[in-house]
Formats: C-alpha cells, structure tokens, sequence
C-alpha cells in the first residue's frame, strides 16, 4: 500500500446461487481515506452466522457461500454528490423473476394481503375485501403500481411530495419485504438531504436498517460544524433524540474519529 493516504469507496455484497448481489446483504461504505497504518476495514455486523446458515444462499453442496468485494480507487470529483450516489446501490429490475418465484412457490407473498382472502367463503359474483390499516391510499396505490410495472408512478411536480411519498413507500417496503423498492426510495431519499430534512431521514433509516441511507445521513452531517449545528436547531432532531438515543451515540463517535482524521 503506498505511503500516502488514497481515497477510495468499497461496497461488500452476499452472492446469491446465480451470482447476483443480495439487496438486502449488500453494504456500501462512502468515499474514505485510506491510509497505510490502518489495519482494515469492513463491516462487523454485515451478516449473523446463524442467518446465513438458515439462508438460502449457503450452497449445501460444499457448505460454502460467495461473497463479491467491489473496490472503486477516487482520483477526482465531479460536480453531483458523489457520496450521496456511492451510499445507496439499486439493483436492475427483477420483476419477472419475482413472478416466478411467487408462482414456484405456490404461496402468497405476503400473508396480510393474501390470509384474509384464503379464509374466505365467497359465492360467485361477491368481492373480498383486504382492509390495511396504518398507509395511506395513495401511498398503497403507488405500491401496487410498483408491485405490477416494477416501476413508480410519474413524479409529483413538488420535490417534498416526492419526498414524502418516497419516506411512506420506504415504510411499506420495509414491511412487505420489498428490497428492491425500498432501496429505490433510500436513493431518492439519498439526493434530498439537507438541514431540514437530514434528521428525520436519519431516524427512518436507523427504524428500518437502511445502511446505505444512514451512512448518506452521516456524510452529511459531518461535512461542516455549521450543518451540524443547523440540524440540531430543527424539531426533527429533537424526534431523532428521542426515537433512536443509540444513534446519537454512532454520531458522535465518527465526528470524533472524523476529527482526529
């Protein structure tokens, strides 16, 4: 390793048996300065022993499983958010295959939209209803609209709509299992970062374990005293403060080391 320090971006991801990256295993660390008397780096949580060998990704054949490390060296910037981009990777659409492991499968997706309707005794003519409490019709519009196009709805013309919907649609994704769709809206969420917004954002993705948007957050805040300080002044803060104490804790450890760098 060269004596002076390089900057560079790397993102770790479980292979599934194709050799595709797994959406839900893949972690991707921002533009870092690496120097030569640091020993590693990685992710320490990245995946529980115990998950991965009940996963469907452990080939029984020969007990082994893969895993693709993707190291990009930075030798300039351009002028759009670089770390913003890095922090969030959405994979290409998968819709087809989706289908098809529904149909292998022989099982609903997901048993609230689908166990109130096995249970019921219809006559011919009659219509079932599936109450969802707790999301808003348009936010569960859209999702279906994903669910059958693999795609969103035309953007509204306001950027906090955008937001918003993007904040709400994260949530279902998050609770219907929905990787790709929520790693969509971590990107859109990723570009909008800003004082009144970097907060609030930060507890969402710390509540629904959306690495890539949190180390976006973090990118953030640590860019100057001043950002920092903006931030704290905002209500959204005082809702981080209160709804994800541990948080605070990372945040002010890796302004420390940030620092002393």
């Amino acid at each position: 390793m060269p004596s002076t320090p390089v900057l560079a971006q790397f993102c770790i991801a479980l292979l599934d048996r194709a050799g595709n990256p797994v959406p839900s295993h893949t972690q991707a660390r921002p533009v870092t300065r690496f120097a030569a008397h640091a020993a590693h780096w990685g992710f320490n949580t990245f995946i529980q022993r115990e998950v991965l060998e009940k996963s469907r990704y452990l080939n029984l054949k020969d007990d082994s499983f893969c895993v693709c490390c993707e190291v990009n060296v930075v030798t300039g910037f351009r002028a759009e958010d670089a770390a913003a981009t890095a922090c969030v990777r959405v994979p290409p659409p998968d819709l087809s295959q989706k289908f098809g492991e529904l149909l292998r499968s022989e099982l609903g997706a997901d048993a609230q939209l689908f166990g109130a309707m096995k249970e019921a005794s219809l006559s011919a003519g009659e219509h079932c209803w599936v109450e969802i409490d707790d999301m808003r019709a348009d936010v569960f519009r859209n999702l279906l609209h994903f669910i059958y196009t693999d795609a969103l709805p035309t953007k509204p013309e306001h950027q906090e709509e955008t937001l918003i919907m993007a904040q709400h649609l994260l949530v279902a994704a998050d609770r219907y299992g929905m990787e790709r769709l929520k790693l969509i809206c971590e990107d859109i969420l990723c570009r909008h970062i800003d004082v009144s917004t970097a907060a609030t954002t930060l507890a969402l993705a710390e509540q629904h374990r959306c690495q890539g948007l949190k180390e976006a957050c973090f990118q953030f805040l640590k860019k100057s005293p001043g950002s920092l300080n903006a931030v704290m002044a905002t209500d959204g803060f005082d809702h981080l403060v209160n709804s994800c104490p541990d948080i605070i804790k990372e945040l002010m450890s890796r302004l420390v080391a940030a620092h002393s760098n």
